[in-house]
């Protein structure tokens, strides 16, 4: 009969074996067989596999640290499952989910609804070629389509967006006299074309202009008058007498200061 000596020197004769061997078979399906991989240990290394004194089962969680060193790299070297910052990975704190439910659900900080709550603009605001925007209200743009060739922005309080695109103003009116009197309006460029005439002048506005040519090639009365007494053309009174052009093609160009006239 075998003695236990004889056994464990029977045993040691055959061990180590090569790790390529089951040593453990399942007692009920002996089909299912464990062995020990040793191929990945340091060349000339024995690593030493100590039993704790319970029961316990081998659970591979991926992490490669014995349990007391996963402990201490936690924040508090416990257990605890450390909060994540910009610094270290971890769970998501409190407040950090508070912000996130806060996002909208496929959200696009460049649709127009963000970009409107943002108070800011789009390209798409823009409707067309050569429209602006104005604001109806404050904080409430809204595009105004651009106006005719040559008209310029300006200002109306009776439109939505306050503005509006005009023509521009500025320009002469050309006019022929070929009577003995003619009443002259702003913006008026007057061409005398009678022989005898009186021009007069309207009352005086800030920065309005009159311009009057003398084109009749006989010429025995033509004058220029202001609109009544005390107001002047270069500091002389002409509401009585006026003052007088008396060639053909003679001009004079006056702009008023909004109390008298001026030649210039």
């Amino acid at each position: 009969m075998a003695t236990f000596g004889s056994i464990e020197a029977a045993i040691g004769a055959v061990l180590p074996v090569d790790d390529a061997t089951a040593v453990v078979k399942g007692s009920a399906d002996a089909t299912k067989l464990v062995r020990i991989e040793a191929d990945g240990l340091t060349t000339a290394t024995t690593r030493v596999i100590t039993m704790p004194d319970k029961d316990l089962t081998l659970d591979d969680d991926g992490d490669a640290r014995p349990p007391t060193a996963h402990a201490s790299d936690h924040t508090d070297g416990t257990d605890d499952i450390q909060s994540a910052t910009a610094a270290q990975d971890g769970l998501a704190t409190a407040a950090q989910i508070t912000k996130l439910d806060a996002i909208e659900a496929l959200a696009d900080v460049t649709d127009a609804t963000n970009v409107n709550a943002a108070g800011a603009v789009m390209e798409s605001d823009y409707a067309a070629k050569g429209s602006v925007l104005a604001a109806t209200a404050a904080g409430t743009p809204s595009s105004l389509a651009v106006g005719s060739d040559g008209d310029v922005l300006t200002a109306d309080a009776a439109e939505a967006t306050g503005v509006k695109w005009a023509a521009a103003g500025g320009g002469w009116t050309v006019v022929t006299e070929a009577t003995a009197a003619r009443s002259a309006a702003v913006g008026e460029f007057v061409l005398v074309n009678a022989a005898t005439c009186v021009v007069t002048l309207p009352a005086p506005a800030a920065d309005a202009r009159i311009a009057i040519k003398v084109i009749t090639g006989t010429v025995t009365s033509i004058e220029v008058r202001t609109s009544g007494a005390g107001i002047d053309i270069d500091g002389t009174d002409y509401s009585a007498a006026g003052l007088a052009l008396t060639a053909q093609f003679e001009q004079i160009s006056l702009a008023s200061d909004g109390s008298d006239w001026w030649i210039y």
